[in-house]
């Protein structure tokens, strides 16, 4: 889990970075999921995941809504080519 001394380094590291969009989108790459998870963690969500399994499933204080995130082989930094 995410502790509060991690999050307060998160956002030190990315606060001059957020709302800086690349053009086109597809030179950003795939991106890192901790950039949206670590902010909704933040934000009061809550991890209902296997931390060992590369899917991430979290859930909204209120419970009403719900983030999933099922990377394809295509999204994986792991092995080469």
């Amino acid at each position: 889990m995410i502790d509060s001394r991690q999050l307060d380094a998160f956002a030190d590291d990315y606060l001059g970075k957020l709302g800086s969009p690349v053009s086109p989108r597809y030179l950003a790459g795939p991106g890192d999921p901790r950039h949206i998870t670590h902010a909704l963690c933040a934000a009061g969500w809550t991890v209902n995941s296997d931390p060992l399994h590369p899917a991430i499933r979290m859930k909204s204080p209120d419970r009403e809504h719900e983030l999933v995130f099922k990377p394809s082989p295509h999204t994986s930094t792991a092995g080469g080519g």
